[in-house]
């Protein structure tokens, strides 16, 4: 047998899942058996009853269980005909088909829980649209549907559960196969989700049965006990009349026999010829009737219906003309209990719904605790030297430990490598920076015009910087983009540079390109990244007719306008080879004149009152 197994089912993900899920049927099929005519409060005795109706209950439960296994094997081999390709192709290696196995990875992980969706939903729509009917042309009691409908749904939620755990478990070995590190794209089905759908439909499954059981004990107790009362009632009021009576004066002590308080009853007499007689146009079911008649005597006198929710007593009178039978039949339950009873139901599953996610999600949170912090440290959001906190005693705090160990031991290399890598850094930036350094020097050693301008822009940049308030951080901006603000002069022509009167329009716009060359040379070094912007628009204008964007007001950025206004007023104070320099007075006025112009109006007002305070002076030009 053992070998059988191995050979056909084991081997073979769909016969796997087929013969187990077959096996689970049978096995559970095997245990609501017993439950079925408990958990419905079947009259003592109905089998023969069944019997007389040309059809047992044991054929009629074996029709529903083949039923069930017919639609669910048929629904498993459909949904999983295609994992059999899988297999095959990863059995044979079929190189040329890897791809295929990678778009079918994604149909894998969902395909469990596709199985889960259609055998919950798919039989109990069937089994609902063919009982209903037959319940309808019997006239049987809405709760007793209801009733059969929730054991349905619970036989079909454990069935689902089961198969739900054996495919994902065969499937997992699939994608272990499949060896694809990759994410899995389409809807994402969170752990608690995963964990609800295998847990709810046990918890349900209890509720429902809890419940079943307790509405099915409490009408038995209920229908034994006002049976008893009726059946006393019915001998009291009897036993009063000695004398055989009429069908007319037995008619008349039945319906003058006191009503049981709160309880509404039928009553019938069945006459020595077996003629029914009803009052109030009320009718006897057949399966009332045959019970009476086959089953009662033995059963004390007790009358059921298909179920215990319709009772009836009956006790013998002997009249003018034989054997009565004169019984009283009453309604166990009633809109309000059975009312009570579903609000309770959906109330106890609800509640339990919401404890059993709220659980669930505290388990996820702290498994997302640690994958967030996962994600963060690899992403350089966190701090790298933070360990998690170990808040329980579990499965979780395993992995919580585990993380805080790989993050002590990647910890170490990354302080390992940043110091080398730190190391390397400051050597290529110092290395660099002395070679822009030069590359200055270089420019101002051209001609006697650049030759020390940069240091004193840089130093006026810093003197309006300083009466501004701005912050060090800014000042040290200013006084480095100063400096450097010049040296994509290098990429210039020196017959351009060194040109006596006025340039050219294409020279102009050769001479507009040097902010941009000059924020490439810098932009190769990250210490020069801040002052990137300053260096590339310093020559903006206020209206907007500088290059090299032709940015206007306050779109320049702030120490780009103040290295600008320095800029220009050292030009306008060194001598250059197509004009004198200006005084201090003109240069003044020549500011003023620029305001708004060329220069930030609250700018040039600074500088003019520096100027006047003589915070701002003409710096040497022998530097």
């Amino acid at each position: 047998m053992n070998s059988l197994y191995e050979k056909y089912f084991k081997s073979n993900i769909l016969s796997n899942i087929i013969f187990l899920y077959t096996v689970s049927v049978l096995i559970t099929a095997g245990i609501f058996y017993k439950l079925i005519p408990l958990l419905l409060n079947y009259a003592p005795e109905y089998s023969y009853i069944d019997k007389l109706h040309g059809i047992s209950y044991f054929w009629q439960y074996f029709i529903v269980v083949l039923f069930c296994l017919i639609i669910g094997n048929i629904s498993l081999y459909f949904c999983l005909r295609k994992v059999n390709k899988v297999e095959c192709i990863l059995k044979n290696n079929h190189n040329q088909k890897r791809k295929e196995l990678f778009r079918m990875k994604r149909k894998l992980f969902y395909l469990p829980y596709q199985i889960y969706f259609i055998q919950n939903v798919v039989p109990i729509i069937i089994l609902t649209l063919v009982i209903l009917p037959i319940f309808v042309i019997q006239k049987a009691s809405l709760i007793i549907f209801l009733r059969l409908i929730i054991l349905i749904i619970v036989f079909f939620l454990l069935l689902s559960i089961i198969n739900l755990v054996v495919s994902q478990q065969s499937f997992k070995k699939i994608l272990l196969k499949i060896n694809s590190g990759m994410k899995i794209d389409g809807i994402r089905i969170s752990i608690v989700t995963k964990l609800f759908l295998q847990m709810i439909p046990i918890i349900l499954s209890a509720i429902l049965f809890t419940s079943l059981i307790g509405y099915s004990s409490n009408i038995r107790d209920k229908g034994n006990l006002m049976s008893e009362i009726y059946l006393e009632k019915l001998n009291e009021t009897f036993s009063h009349h000695n004398n055989k009576l009429s069908l007319k004066q037995i008619k008349e002590v039945l319906l003058n026999m006191k009503e049981v308080k709160d309880f509404n009853d039928y009553r019938f007499i069945i006459t020595p010829e077996e003629e029914v007689i009803t009052f109030d146009n009320i009718e006897l079911e057949s399966y009332f009737l045959e019970y009476l008649h086959e089953l009662s005597i033995s059963n004390g006198g007790y009358v059921y219906d298909i179920t215990g929710e319709t009772r009836g007593v009956i006790v013998n009178i002997l009249g003018e003309d034989g054997n009565y039978i004169v019984g009283v039949k009453f309604n166990v339950i009633s809109t309000d209990l059975v009312v009570s009873y579903m609000l309770n139901l959906l109330g106890i599953m609800f509640f339990s719904s919401i404890a059993l996610y709220v659980s669930l999600k505290t388990i996820s949170n702290d498994i997302k605790t640690v994958v967030n912090n996962l994600n963060e440290t690899s992403a350089g959001k966190n701090d790298i030297y933070r360990q998690l906190p170990v808040t329980s005693n579990d499965e979780i705090s395993d992995l919580v430990l585990a993380f805080n160990k790989i993050q002590r031991i990647v910890h170490s290399d990354i302080e390992m490598k940043n110091v080398e890598l730190q190391q390397s850094k400051t050597e290529i930036d110092t290395w660099y920076r002395g070679t822009v350094n030069t590359i200055r020097l270089a420019i101002d050693a051209k001609d006697h015009y650049t030759h020390g301008h940069s240091n004193r822009v840089s130093k006026y940049s810093v003197q309006i910087g300083e009466a501004l308030n701005l912050s060090k951080n800014d000042i040290e901006l200013l006084r480095e983009s100063g400096i450097f603000h010049d040296v994509g002069k290098i990429g210039i022509d020196d017959k351009i540079l060194k040109k006596a009167g006025k340039l050219t329009t294409e020279e102009y716009n050769e001479m507009k390109k040097h902010p941009e060359i000059g924020v490439l040379i810098l932009s190769a070094v990250s210490m020069f990244e801040d002052i990137l912007p300053i260096v590339l628009y310093h020559h903006e204008k206020f209206n907007g007719t500088g290059y090299p964007k032709g940015l206007s007001g306050e779109d320049i950025p702030f120490l780009a306008r103040i290295l600008a206004i320095a800029d220009a007023f050292d030009a306008m104070t060194t001598d250059r080879i197509y004009q004198k320099k200006l005084s201090l007075k003109e240069a003044k006025e020549e500011v003023r004149n620029g305001s708004g112009t060329q220069f930030d109006p609250y700018l040039a007002d600074v500088l003019i009152e520096l100027i006047n305070h003589k915070i701002v002076y003409v710096l040497p030009h022998n530097d």
